[in-house]
């Protein structure tokens, strides 16, 4: 007989965004995933950095933004920014307090793990996510091809793990381009 507490069936929590724009657990106004549900690639990132800056807002070209960055390092590999979809694991950013909703998180991992289905390679942004599907931290992993995870069958989709946007400012942007030309070579791009 299975006692009080010995057993707590797992929480299974909502994926879709409330009225295409609001997070099913907190409804705060969240950012929808951007680019086509048909594109044949996908970019994770546990917060919208990506998503929610501009490629360039004036005629400045020494503006640098996450999603310039990204699609520079892409265009050196030969790969289109245009050809992924990105999803933010977290949909909006922390609380007032700056605290993140762990149950947001939650919803928002079942979310990006729905989208994989059926795309041709994943890159996935950032050291939490990292460990999230690996258990491994990103440094150990960062850049290899078809790492080992709970929420993809190893060999089915190929993938790769690289640091978050926002962290390229600081660190550089080397292992990342390293990163994205194995991906490239795991897809067949180059």
């Amino acid at each position: 007989m299975i006692e009080e507490n010995e057993y707590d069936p797992p929480i299974t929590y909502p994926t879709k965004l409330h009225k295409g724009r609001y997070c099913p657990v907190c409804a705060e106004e969240a950012v929808s995933p951007l680019g086509s549900t048909d594109n044949d690639y996908l970019i994770i990132e546990e917060f919208p950095y990506a998503m929610l800056t501009p490629k360039r807002t004036s005629f400045n070209r020494n503006e640098i933004f996450p999603q310039s960055i990204l699609q520079l390092e892409l265009d050196k590999v030969g790969m289109l920014l245009g050809k992924f979809r990105f999803v933010s694991v977290f949909p909006h950013f922390s609380h007032e307090n700056g605290d993140p909703n762990a149950n947001c998180y939650a919803s928002g991992l079942a979310r990006a793990v729905d989208e994989i289905n059926g795309k041709k390679g994943v890159i996935i942004l950032g050291a939490n996510l990292c460990k999230e599907f690996t258990g491994y931290e990103l440094k150990k992993v960062c850049g290899l091809s078809y790492v080992d995870t709970k929420y993809m069958p190893d060999g089915d989709v190929p993938r790769v793990f690289l640091p978050s946007i926002d962290t390229i400012y600081s660190t550089g942007a080397g292992e990342f381009g390293l990163g994205l030309m194995r991906f490239a070579k795991q897809i067949g791009v180059i």
